[in-house]
């Protein structure tokens, strides 16, 4: 009977042994080899679809709605230096907002844009701070009774190029250039019966803009793209099928201006799936018919690398994860989870500074809303 016993106690120990060891192995294996520690900045709101984020010499500068109450968010920017925060200015109290967006120049100033639905009129703002942030004067641009929604801008030097869908009466994308700050110019782009929703922009190396959008049917949801040239926007032309899961999740359209090419990537549902999977296709001359590069959504490219790459929330056996990769020749390849442990995360954002990769992501928060995180590949955690 000793005997029978003293064997069980050598399986159990041998079992418990193993396990430890396997536990270990795991959480080597499952820490993003070459990445930093995982650290948290400052909390935000949950009703925002998105935040903003740079970087250049001064630190990373973030603009993010704030608050509790949907219709009492704050617009706050932050400066960033070696993840501690130096400076935070609340622009706009407690307002109806949305859509925050950052611009720089280099001339070190931050453009700053946001929606307000606050009052009579839904209004289109716009300010700009300096660094370090002094007196700033908000600027309406654009102001309407009609639905606005879905503000993307792109900045170049001192002139800035946005898009954004206004029931007019139906939902139609519009463009607008603004120099110094004042609006220069305004065109339609659409002008059919469907949705026409959720559109992002690009300049490519010669400064023309190209934008794509969703346009919701009945039956569909297609990626439409138009890009300016000298006599004016062209015909949209269809990239491929959108869903409308991912825009009720608040997805949009990534665009980056690689390799004298213009890229997208979007997310969609397959036919025999009901997953979102995260799809890649080029526009604007040297056509790509869309590609399926991996289940998520939510991508965005990264901006200044020597090669293509991307971050998306992606899917794992928690949740949505954070992820990151490099499209080569036709394929995404070195696929890394970001994030570890239970939580889940969404909604990234990433930016390169002097080639180093910072992403950005946000996190349920137990105290209040989300909160956002920071992980980077310069100083990578030892393991």
């Amino acid at each position: 009977m000793k005997s029978l016993r003293f064997l069980w106690f050598l399986v159990i120990l041998l079992v418990v042994i193993s396990s430890a060891g396997a536990g270990a192995k795991d959480y080597i294996e499952i820490w993003p080899q070459g990445w930093s520690e995982v650290k948290p900045l400052f909390s935000t709101s949950i009703f925002a679809d998105r935040f903003s984020v740079e970087h250049d010499s001064f630190g990373t500068s973030t603009l993010t709605v704030d608050g509790l109450y949907f219709r009492e968010l704050d617009l706050t920017y932050r400066l960033i230096r070696d993840s501690v925060i130096e400076e935070e200015l609340v622009l706009v109290e407690k307002g109806e907002l949305d859509n925050p967006y950052l611009g720089l120049d280099d001339l070190g100033n931050r453009h700053l844009f946001w929606l307000d639905r606050s009052g009579e009129k839904n209004t289109l703002n716009y300010t700009m701070l300096t660094v370090p942030g002094g007196e700033f004067e908000q600027h309406i641009f654009w102001e309407t009774q009609n639905t606005i929604q879905d503000l993307a801008v792109v900045q170049d030097g001192e002139n800035s190029h946005l898009v954004w869908s206004e029931r007019d009466p139906y939902f139609q994308i519009k463009y607008a250039r603004l120099e110094k700050g004042r609006l220069a110019e305004d065109v339609t782009i659409t002008e059919g019966v469907d949705l026409s929703i959720r559109p992002s922009i690009v300049l490519d190396s010669q400064g023309r803009p190209h934008i794509a959008w969703y346009e919701t049917t009945p039956v569909a949801v297609r990626v439409f793209y138009s890009k300016r040239e000298n006599g004016g926007w062209t015909k949209p032309l269809q990239i491929g099928n959108g869903s409308v899961q991912d825009i009720q999740q608040g997805g949009t359209i990534a665009m980056t201006a690689w390799g004298g090419q213009i890229y997208l990537a979007w997310a969609s549902t397959p036919r025999d799936s009901n997953h979102l999977f995260v799809n890649l296709a080029r526009a604007g001359g040297g056509e790509m018919a869309p590609q399926v590069l991996d289940q998520g959504s939510r991508p965005r490219f990264v901006e200044g690398a020597r090669s293509l790459q991307l971050v998306w929330q992606g899917t794992g056996r928690f949740g949505a994860q954070i992820h990151h990769g490099v499209w080569e020749e036709g394929a995404l390849v070195e696929k890394t989870n970001l994030t570890v442990g239970r939580k889940m995360a969404f909604r990234p954002e990433v930016v390169t500074q002097d080639e180093f990769l910072y992403v950005y992501w946000l996190q349920a928060d137990p105290d209040r809303g989300y909160r956002l995180f920071e992980i980077n590949n310069q100083f990578p955690k030892k393991i």
